[in-house]
């Protein structure tokens, strides 16, 4: 342990609380999942078996100064599982300690005696914004337009310009090619000089004018705000829920692993929470390792649902940091508080829940925080999120429709009208 994290104050003797000669028997992690927490060295005895030795994290510093200060001893026992809470007993006496930073659950304590506590964790969804506003999957030249208008201004178009053809037909003396010129020139706001007698005429036509101008003036606009509006809508976790993320739990849904789902569980009772847990299900999410859940909310529309520390802690390595369009949200503002797990009426119980209230009051429970886990920042990481990406097909994919259906449908079905009609008006002349 770093002397440099043990203020010079009075020692276990000093205030009654004198642990000297007690050897307390101890199990921690033994896995890297929480290496901000605990920290392990592995080495071989003269027999050639495997031992343990704590050489730092945050529940392990914490554990380091409890030592120093209450003069006890300690001997790991790798043989007892860490989350085995209903099973500590070992050969030569009972488990004292469960040394990690553990959330504090009712069950556990039907087994152990919970330490005050030496932290807390909030809940938060972790999740990537990106993915409610990704046009890699639709032309970004359909999105301005719903479906529904799309119909309407085709069918409004092809009304416009049915009607200049008819109306040239019996009122104009315009070519074929000059009445289609000028029905493609409103629709690009380009003016031109194709006179017709009538008023009914006039009026009909600037009436389809104005509604394609309009259309388009409209297209124009939002083509343009597109890129300048924020198209991010979940801003709370009801939106969440409501939206096509998928949901990964924590250890995953099919487990009791999860102090999550515990605390989730007894939620029940709101609406939001049934439909939540009901999606967690549906997702069917196999926990691998922290590294993997990361990758997948940064790969796909999915929200990974983890207390606040070990959300950070893999992201910024993993990543870099938090990159600037995730986005964490806070799950019914669930706290849980972090403890040890002590053997049931223990007689050092009061010692150490003492010499932690006394480290508490000291500020070395916050120095030791800032040293082992990363602190959440309101900064982000902008990575490579905002670099120029190249146009992809699929973006102009509607473009390339509708010259196709120009080329292959249109075209020939024009130019046979554009027959038909030269073959009535010479038989009309002759």
């Amino acid at each position: 342990m770093n002397s440099e994290f043990i203020p010079q104050q009075e020692t276990g003797n000093a205030t009654g609380l004198d642990l000297t000669g007690e050897v307390l028997h101890i199990t921690t992690r033994y896995t890297d999942e929480y290496h901000y927490d605990v920290k392990l060295k592995t080495v071989n005895d003269s027999n050639g078996n495997l031992q343990y030795e704590l050489v730092g994290g945050y529940a392990v510093e914490v554990f380091f100064y409890l030592k120093s200060l209450l003069n006890f001893t300690y001997m790991i026992h790798p043989d007892v599982s860490p989350y085995r809470f209903d099973h500590n007993s070992v050969k030569n006496g009972s488990i004292d300690v469960y040394v990690a930073s553990y959330s504090l659950l009712i069950k556990r304590t039907e087994y152990l005696d919970p330490t005050n506590a030496i932290g807390q964790s909030r809940i938060l969804a972790f999740f990537d914004q990106n993915f409610q506003s990704d046009f890699s999957n639709q032309s970004i030249f359909i999105v301005p337009f719903t479906y529904n208008l799309w119909l309407g201004f085709i069918i409004v178009w092809f009304v416009c310009l049915l009607s200049f053809i008819i109306f040239n037909l019996y009122e104009a003396d315009s070519s074929m090619g000059d009445i289609i010129f000028h029905c493609i020139t409103v629709t690009l706001q380009r003016g031109t000089f194709l006179n017709f007698f009538y008023n009914s005429t006039r009026i009909t036509t600037v009436v389809l004018s104005f509604t394609i101008v309009v259309l388009m003036a409209s297209y124009s606009g939002i083509m343009t705000s597109i890129s300048a509006v924020s198209r991010y809508t979940i801003h709370s976790i009801e939106a969440l829920v409501a939206s096509n993320y998928k949901i990964l739990l924590e250890f995953g849904y099919n487990t009791n692993a999860s102090s999550i789902k515990y605390m989730l569980e007894a939620l029940m009772h709101i609406p939001t929470v049934v439909t939540l847990m009901k999606k967690a299900e549906k997702s069917n999410f196999v926990f691998q390792s922290f590294e993997n859940a990361i990758m997948q909310v940064n790969n796909s529309p999915s929200t990974y649902i983890i207390d606040e520390e070990t959300g950070i802690n893999f992201i910024t390595e993993q990543l870099g940091g938090l990159p600037c369009t995730w986005t964490k949200l806070p799950v019914f503002n669930l706290r849980y508080p972090w403890v040890m797990y002590l053997k049931k009426n223990a007689p050092y119980r009061h010692a150490i829940n003492t010499g932690l209230l006394k480290i508490k009051e000291t500020g070395i429970l916050q120095v030791l925080r800032k040293r082992w886990i990363t602190q959440p920042s309101d900064a982000c990481f902008s990575g490579n999120d905002f670099s120029f990406k190249s146009i992809t097909y699929p973006q102009v994919s509607s473009a390339f429709t509708v010259l196709l259906l120009v080329m292959f449908i249109v075209c020939p079905v024009l130019f046979l009208l554009e027959k038909v009609y030269a073959f009535c008006s010479h038989h009309r002349r002759q």
